[in-house]
This record gives structure tokens, sequence and C-alpha cells, in this order.
């Protein structure tokens, strides 16, 4: 796999300034690692990658703080937090990074913004995900996905921050399915509107699973698609 940066096993690194641009894959990602940082990047694609041509990518990492980074023209996903094999992510921190010009993965693909799945806890936090419809016969572009994942179950103990984020131009706002009946997760002020690319959506907020929810001060924007999409789902 072609990536611009990889970087695995890294504790305690700063990923500052860079520009990440046009792999044949993901563009970065981050693999076991623990306590990075990685803020303020231009990661972008061409829209041209394979199937996983995700813009940041980090798997079975510790605390990993993705601050805000523009990332655009990315193939599936902006941002992923993920397992490497039976080792999920933990403690995650995403927060004000801007995510653009989604492209239409070549398989049967979600797309999405940003996408956090096989992690225990996570932090989302004043993100903008837009454009993430720009592509023809796009696979279900999602704003923001919180998931189970398939590597083992999400820790009981586990807990979920999702607040202050903006999400335009897909079909889903939000996808809540942490796959656990006993995790904490709080959704507050969070917006859904309709785009200038993709001028409705189908779904504000579909909410499958969880433990005690806190849902609190949600917009839900007009130009909706169907009654549907009033607000949960």
């Amino acid at each position: 796999v072609c990536r611009a940066l990889y970087v695995s096993s890294c504790t305690n690194g700063y990923f500052h300034n860079l520009t990440l641009t046009n792999s044949l894959s993901g563009v970065a990602a981050w693999e076991l690692c623990t306590d990075n940082v990685i803020a303020y990047n231009t990661v972008s694609n061409a829209g041209t990658a394979d199937k996983f041509g995700d813009g940041i990518y980090t798997s079975g990492s510790t605390r990993m703080s993705i601050l805000f980074n523009h990332v655009s023209d990315f193939t599936r996903i902006g941002i992923v937090t993920e397992a490497s094999g039976v080792t999920k992510s933990r403690d995650a921190l995403i927060m004000g990074n801007f995510c653009t010009n989604g492209h239409d993965a070549t398989l049967t693909e979600f797309n999405a913004g940003i996408w956090v799945e096989n992690t225990n806890s996570a932090r989302v936090h004043s993100n903008r995900c837009t454009n993430l419809y720009s592509a023809t016969h796009a696979n279900v572009p999602t704003g923001i996905v919180l998931g189970p994942g398939t590597a083992s179950a999400i820790d009981n103990d586990s807990a979920f921050i999702i607040t202050d984020n903006q999400v335009e131009d897909v079909d889903y706002g939000f996808i809540i399915n942490p796959g656990n009946d006993t995790t904490d997760v709080v959704i507050s002020g969070n917006t859904v509107r309709a785009g200038t690319v993709h001028t409705s959506y189908l779904i504000g907020m579909h909410i499958a699973t969880g433990g005690t929810l806190h849902l609190t001060n949600n917009f839900f924007g007009g130009k909706r698609a169907n009654k549907r999409a009033a607000g949960f789902h």
C-alpha cells in the first residue's frame, strides 16, 4: 500500500503543519501508536485512490489527538479511528477538523467525514464535514459514524462525547451504533443541514444501540428528503 505517510509504534509523536497528498491508497496512517498529536496538517488526494483511500487513518492506537486538520478529496472516509487486528484504539480526540470533498469508494463502502469504530472511548468535537456527496452513485454518505466494528466488543466502561459538530451534504447526518448497551454516549450541540451539493438529507441522526444516551440541543435544518429526516430514527 502506497501512502504519503505511514507511522508505526510511535510514542509521543508530533506531526504538525505537514502537506500530505496524492497516495495510491489512504494518505496518512498511524498504527499501534500512543500519545501522538496530528495537528494543523493539509491532507488531500486526487479522489482516484483505491477503495480504502482515507485521509487520516489511525488503528490500534491510544490517546491520539487529531486536531484542526484540513482533509479533502479522500476516497471513502476523511478521518478514521479503528482497530489493528484485535487491538482496539482507545481515548481518541478528534477536534476542529474540516473534512470536505468526499469521493465514492470503488466498492460498496460507506463514505463519511469521520468514522469511529473498534475504539474504546472517544471525543469528537467541533468538526465540520461538508460536500461528502460529490461523486456520482456515492455510497450512503454520512457525516459522523460511531460503530462497533468487528475486532471484539467495545469495553463496558467506554464513553463517547460527540459535541458541536456541523454536517452538510450527506444522506445521514450521524450514525450512532457503538454495539454495546452499557456505554455512555453524549450527543449535544450538533447541527445537520442540507448543503449546496446534496440539497436534502434522509435522516438527521440514526441511533441503533447505546447504554446511557444524553441527547441535548441538536439542530436539524430544512430541505429534508422526507419526514423521517426531521430528527432521530
